[in-house]
Order: C-alpha cells, then structure tokens, then sequence
C-alpha cells in the first residue's frame, strides 16, 4: 500500500494537468484569468494548493484558476511615519518625538509568510527600538545626537526585521518637544557620588548651596574658627547604595521618590501580585494617580489598577540584583503583564530611571 504522501502527491499531480487541459480547450478566453503581467518592481508569491511554487515575474506570469493563490509584493521602496511618543531621558525629562521610515522588501516569501500584518510589526517595532534609544540618553545629548541615534535605531530594527523580508534604509526622528525640563543637577553628587547628597537633609543641602553659591562670587572659601561644625549625618540607605531584594526594601525606596510631578506624568495604578507558593499570594501597590502617590502592601486603595503584574519571589530577587532583565522574565513567562501595556512599559522606564 502507498503511503498518504505519496497518495496525496498523485491526486495534486492529476488535479494539475487536469486544470492545464482545461486552459488549453477555453483558450483565448482562459487566457484573461490565467495570464497575468508583473510590472518591473513588482513580484508574484504563487501557492499551488498550497504548496509554495515559488518567485515570479517580472513579466507574464501563468496563474492555474481554482488552483493557485497568489499575492502580488510591491518591491519599491515605501515609508510611513510613527506617531509621537512620550519617553523620559535618563536625566529625569520628558520628551515628545516621532520618526519617519523609510523600508523595502528584499525577500518576498519571507514577507508573505512570516508576519501575519509585516507593515504594522515594522511600526510597532520601531517605536519600541527608538523608545529603548532615547531613555538611555540625557536631555542635551538626544538633541545633539539625533543622526546617531537614528542610526542606531536603523541597526537595531534589522536585526528582526530582516527576517520578516523587509529592510529599513532610513529612519529620521521628527523634531523634539520638551513637555518637561530634566531636574536641577544636585552640585553634591559629584562630590559625594551618585545618590548620596539627595539623602542629606534639606538644610544641609541648604548650607552647602549657599557656600557654593558663594564661592562661585567670591572665590575660594577661607576656613573660620567661628564657623560652628556641621553634625554628620545619620547614614541614609538608598535605593543605589543598598540591593533591594525584598518587597519592604523596595517599599521603603519608593515612597520618598513620590511627588506630584509622578502622578502628573504617569496617571496609572499598578497592581503587583508576589506569588509565595502554590497557594499564598501576597499584593502590593503603587498609585500614580492620586495626590502625591502612594505605595504599600495590599490592594489599590483607589480602585482597580490599570496593569497587574505577576511574578514569583525567585523572579524579583534575579530582577533586583541585575541577574535578570524585565523583557527577559516577561519573555521566559515568570513575569505577567495585564491591562495597559504602554503604562507597563513607562513603569520599566521610571524603574530604570531610579535604579531600583
């Protein structure tokens, strides 16, 4: 007995020269539907009862009524634009912009096979690459750095996007709007490094200022006997000076990172669900959408949250010690995401931001 395979192969074989004859007794007027002509960029991508027959044209190309499905691939070069998106710079601003693409086919199977809508994945993934782009970035750098961070964006949108049969020629980023100025430099983070002068309290930031501000007028500063001694400060613990492994550790970094300028900019409600075991969950929270913020254990106090995320206490001990990256737990399945997607993405932004 004859395997399926090659069962199945007869009938396709007989089924074709049947179609053929059929042509061949109704021409010339088979020849309107059988006959078709590819203009000189364009190629024709022919599936024969399913089965891939391979790249046509350009030219006359013989398409089998009944039998073959085909799609016609524009090889021209083509562009559209992605719309403006709000991103924060690693210098704590935010940013408005957009970008113009400039993309063609190379590979025709690829496009036709690979991606079910390969124009809105090559816009989704470039406003993705050039938002990864622009947060690495200060204020000052992102407007003088635009050919290069196109260019860069250009590489990074290649390396996927090729296998999807297309390929991108140029992207051009669209004019930057400032929707807010990146904080005041803190003078004291040079001196007593990253973070450190952020924790002081406000009046001896205040005292250092005003020396600072003096000297700056008057040159160097002459040390006094009658200047009474500055108490040192308690140690302060920071979220960049300790790990943050524990949901109470990263508790306590937050709230006094909160401020009205958060809920202004973000709007959402984050809901996070710590799975203990099998059967023990605890819930934690972080409101940026009312008052000043707020975060804590337990659920939202102001309603439903707008994204909920889902992951184990392994997966936040690898994420907060660096071990392990938020794409790459979402990817692997030890974090979930629902609800709003873009908030979910500004949320890993402000993350990055604060070094948590």
């Amino acid at each position: 007995m004859k395997c399926p395979t090659t069962l199945t192969r007869c009938y396709s074989n007989f089924v074709e020269v049947l179609c053929y004859i059929l042509v061949c007794i109704t021409i010339p007027v088979s020849g309107w539907f059988v006959f078709k002509v590819c203009k000189q960029f364009e190629r024709v991508v022919i599936f024969r009862l399913g089965r891939r027959r391979g790249v046509k044209g350009p030219g006359v190309t013989m398409v089998l009524p009944c039998l073959d499905r085909y799609t016609v691939v524009d090889m021209r070069t083509k562009a559209f634009s992605v719309p403006p998106i709000q991103v924060f710079t690693s210098d704590n601003g935010v940013i408005e912009t957009g970008a113009d693409v400039h993309y063609r086919v190379t590979d025709p199977v690829h496009f036709v096979t690979s991606v079910q809508d390969p124009n809105h994945a090559l816009r989704e993934l470039t406003k993705t690459s050039l938002r990864n782009q622009l947060t690495k970035l200060e204020l000052t750098d992102i407007q003088n750095t635009k050919i290069s961070i196109c260019t860069a964006t250009q590489a990074d949108v290649n390396k996927t996007c090729s296998l999807w049969g297309l390929e991108v020629g140029r992207i051009e980023m669209s004019a930057v709007k400032i929707i807010s100025m990146p904080e005041p430099a803190n003078p004291l983070n040079k001196l007593l490094g990253g973070s450190i002068g952020s924790g002081l309290p406000a009046g001896i930031m205040g005292a250092f200022q005003q020396i600072a501000a003096h000297a700056s007028s008057t040159g160097p500063v002459q040390a006094s006997p009658t200047v009474p001694s500055i108490p040192a400060p308690s140690p302060v613990a920071s979220a960049s000076t300790r790990t943050l492994t524990t949901p109470q550790d990263i508790i306590e970094a937050v709230r006094p990172l909160l401020s009205e300028g958060l809920v202004r900019n973000f709007g959402t409600v984050y809901e996070f669900i710590l799975k203990i075991d099998e059967d023990a969950k605890d819930f934690f929270f972080l409101d940026l959408k009312t008052g000043n913020g707020s975060v804590g254990k337990g659920k939202p106090p102001s309603g439903p949250a707008d994204v909920t995320f889902t992951l184990d206490q392994d997966t936040l001990h690898s994420l907060m010690t660096g071990r392990m990256g938020a794409m790459q737990a979402y990817i692997t399945g030890q974090l979930s995401v629902t609800g709003d997607t873009n908030a979910a993405m500004k949320l890993e932004v402000l993350i990055d931001k604060l070094k948590l």
